[in-house]
């Protein structure tokens, strides 16, 4: 899987797990439901795919200390069962099973721009 691909599918699949668009992950928006797709995300980059705090934060359009607190939050709702255990569940399920949704996310998330260019992917 080439890097583009793996960012599309990190970032769809951490929106659809929260009802959004990927699009909506890189944005500034900062309401509970988008920082929750946006922490999810952070974590699947950094614990899944061995990105650094610096790389997962271009992609997100974060500082990379956004991105650590993002990654505790995280692994905190892991240890005590808190919401984003299952949040990170179904983002990784659809990240890795559904490929027509995250088809139809890129689609929809990815025509005008992407929020990480084919320099960054490399």
């Amino acid at each position: 899987m080439t890097a583009a691909t793996t960012i599309t599918r990190t970032l769809c699949g951490a929106a659809a797990a929260f009802g959004l668009r990927a699009r909506d992950v890189c944005s500034q928006t900062r309401t509970r439901r988008v920082s929750d797709a946006r922490a999810v995300a952070a974590w699947l980059f950094v614990n899944l795919h061995g990105y650094s705090l610096t790389r997962a934060a271009n992609y997100l359009a974060r500082h990379h200390t956004t991105v650590l607190h993002a990654v505790r939050r995280v692994d905190h709702d892991i240890a005590t069962g808190g919401p984003l255990r299952r949040a990170l569940t179904d983002a990784t399920s659809i990240m890795l099973e559904h490929s027509k949704e995250i088809e139809r996310c890129a689609t929809q998330s990815f025509k005008s721009s992407s929020p990480a260019s084919a320099s960054d992917a490399a």
